[in-house]
């Protein structure tokens, strides 16, 4: 159900209570479909959710999953740092449709492997959805480690995990234990061909809210079997990607998005900022000659 690049897209803002803005949001996810990207994840950390109320979370969700009208498969950003909140989360997102959920390692409180065991377990055994780990270092402060994943192989309802902080060990790590219907998304949008190469399915890429069907490209060369323009294609986004993490994620994109006329402001939430004037300078010199 889910392979190739996945948009987690952003969450569009306007005026000065910086209320949601649909009519934008509704413009980036038919701008996404009509890229050819292969799916589509809402209120992820690009979307910025943790700084939705719950009513705004579920709106948002609502909302993008009557737009897409199952055009492409729905992945909801559920995880939080409490277990019983991010299993209401996840209740929610299946009743209102979701195809699957991305749940972040529990962040600030730094469990124990045991801790992530049993949190990612409970959630599971909770709510019966298709799950993908989130695993990412620098936003959670925990990385999940490599007997973890074979102690949660087994688990039916995960079906893949997305690696932020990824390398060669860490890929070959996770491949090594993961049960066989897993797939590995790469988290570092730099790090897409990596990852094809280590035997994964693709990315969730922050880069796509921008550049999706750039990213797909990527993919589609490396399934036809067309492995050095793959690798060539990598090579030529990466100065865009780089541009995109000039500042903190989701900034620089939104910034983009907005100069691009595919959402109407680049507002973001506090404690996140306007993105700086030099960054703005980069991304835009980035996106300029985009093909």
């Amino acid at each position: 159900m889910f392979k190739g690049i996945n948009t987690p897209i952003v969450t569009p803002f306007k005026g000065d209570n910086f209320e949601i803005d649909y009519d934008s949001l509704s413009n980036l996810i038919e701008f996404q479909i009509s890229s050819g990207i292969d799916g589509i994840t809402v209120c992820g950390t690009t979307g910025e959710s943790s700084t939705l109320t719950e009513t705004e979370w579920r709106d948002v969700v609502d909302f993008s999953i009557k737009q897409i009208k199952k055009r492409v498969p729905v992945v909801v950003g559920s995880g939080t740092n409490s277990t019983e909140k991010t299993i209401s989360l996840t209740k929610t997102a299946k009743e209102l449709g979701a195809d699957g959920v991305l749940l972040v390692s529990p962040y600030y409180n730094k469990p124990t492997q045991e801790g992530l065991f049993q949190h990612f377990s409970k959630v599971s055994s909770s709510v019966g959805i298709p799950i993908i780990l989130y695993d990412i270092l620098g936003r959670t402060g925990i990385e999940i480690a490599k007997d973890t994943y074979r102690r949660l192989s087994s688990d039916k309802n995960v079906v893949g995990v997305k690696v932020s902080t990824i390398s060669g060990e860490k890929l070959l790590d996770v491949k090594s234990v993961a049960a066989s219907h897993w797939e590995v998304f790469a988290g570092d949008d730099s790090m897409t061909y990596f990852v094809l190469a280590g035997g994964g399915a693709g990315a969730i890429s922050a880069s796509a809210n921008v550049i999706p069907r750039q990213m797909k490209d990527i993919v589609t060369l490396w399934n036809k079997g067309d492995f050095n323009s793959a690798l060539l294609k990598q090579i030529e986004l990466l100065p865009v990607i780089n541009s995109f993490f000039v500042e903190t994620n989701p900034t620089p994109v939104k910034f983009a998005l907005k100069k691009l006329g595919i959402i109407k402001n680049d507002l973001v939430r506090m404690p996140l900022s306007p993105l700086q004037e030099e960054s703005k300078k980069i991304v835009e010199s980035n996106i300029a000659n985009l093909n």
